[in-house]
């Protein structure tokens, strides 16, 4: 059902090893660090959350009656 495997994939999404599946290997690659910050930048974790129009939060202070 689910094929599991193993891989080494680097902070932009792209393997750098594997995927292997169905044996026993040592998966190993050569990690680039520097990749991490500039990767960070691209992710938005906060900007859509600050559009009105996209998302609002609604805060019930009481829980609902049954």
């Amino acid at each position: 059902m689910i094929a599991g495997g193993s891989a080494v994939v680097a902070p932009n999404g792209r393997y750098l090893a594997g995927p292997v599946f169905d044996e026993e290997r040592l998966v190993v690659a050569d990690c680039d660090l520097g990749e991490i910050p500039r990767e960070a930048m691209t992710l938005d974790v906060s900007g859509h959350y600050s559009r009105p129009d996209v998302l609002e939060l609604v805060v019930k202070p009481s829980p609902p009656r049954p």
